[in-house]
């Protein structure tokens, strides 16, 4: 399938916003699987996808630990799930010292 990567954002940000508090699973799931067959995203489009939904939470919740975690958790999924090369690799190690000091 094909899709725009700025209305996936749009669609991901308004359906995090529409979080109901309670299941952190549903507060990643717009960035993590298409709307319309409920597949996973993958390859570069997760990585993308990902690293917007870090950036959403930044802005969106600053200071807010346990957002901040589920999506550095997502960014992290995404670059293990790819076949890795060494930058991705590097961004994971990078990612994974943030979690660890949260």
């Amino acid at each position: 399938g094909f899709g725009h990567l700025s209305c996936l954002v749009d669609y991901a940000e308004q359906k995090t916003m529409q979080w109901d508090g309670r299941d952190l699973n549903k507060f990643r799931e717009p960035w993590q699987s298409c709307p319309n067959c409920h597949q996973p995203y993958q390859h570069q489009l997760a990585v993308d996808l990902a690293t917007k939904f870090v950036t959403f939470v930044e802005g969106k919740y600053p200071g807010d630990g346990q957002k901040y975690l589920e999506a550095l958790y997502q960014r992290l999924d995404t670059l293990l799930d790819m076949d890795i090369q060494r930058k991705q690799t590097e961004e994971a190690k990078e990612i994974a010292y943030k979690i660890i000091s949260v």
